[in-house]
């Protein structure tokens, strides 16, 4: 059986498509040895320096309003799970390789902490999500006392905090915590919508 620096010495014989097809064809069988050096292989020949997190289009939104039209569709930024906001200067994007140019998945980014995200834990990274264009209007407006008020996260700092809006109709917070009601009461916050 070959040593990973002998691994890797053959498989720097192949050509990046070739090394693409056995990354993925050993999606579900990484032996720790040839799926890690064809993935280094393919980011020293690929990569890019730098980069920015990618923003994508998701369903985030006031759930109430779902039924009634298209889902919301809002930019949301995806970046490193370590850093404390998208534009975190000790979490940026390294490297980047447009993994899907090579007959791969989707882009795939290393932050500038070292973790890549196809590298086994616990040096992978893993994505937090914030919304490009925060805004309260993600929120239910709920009547207390007479007063309309934001229905918002538990965890949310003010009703457009970046890092709060729900998704998944309604269930839970780009943060992960539960929003509405669980077993008959409510953990989320009232902020006037003045």
């Amino acid at each position: 059986m070959l040593s990973a620096p002998e691994m890797r010495a053959e498989l720097e014989k192949l050509p990046s498509g070739a090394i693409c097809q056995i990354v993925n064809a050993l999606h579900e069988l990484k032996d720790g040895i040839v799926g890690p050096a064809a993935l280094d292989i393919l980011w020293d020949r690929h990569a890019t320096p730098g980069g920015s997190w990618p923003v994508v289009e998701c369903g985030v939104g006031n759930p109430n309003d779902w039924g009634s039209g298209p889902r919301f569709d809002h930019k949301v930024v995806m970046y490193c799970e370590q850093g404390r906001v998208p534009h975190d200067v000790d979490h940026q994007v390294k490297r980047t390789l447009m993994y899907e140019e090579l007959g791969g998945g989707r882009p795939r980014f290393e932050c500038s902490c070292g973790r890549r995200t196809d590298r086994d834990l616990p040096s992978r990274l893993t994505v937090k999500r914030a919304q490009a264009e925060p805004t309260a209007r993600v929120w239910p407006l709920v009547m207390r006392d007479g007063v309309p008020h934001y229905q918002v996260c538990q965890r949310a700092r003010c009703a457009d905090d970046p890092n709060h809006a729900p998704t998944e109709f309604g269930v839970r917070c780009l943060c992960g915590a539960t929003i509405g009601e669980l077993n008959g009461q409510t953990g989320d916050k009232f902020l006037p919508a003045y």
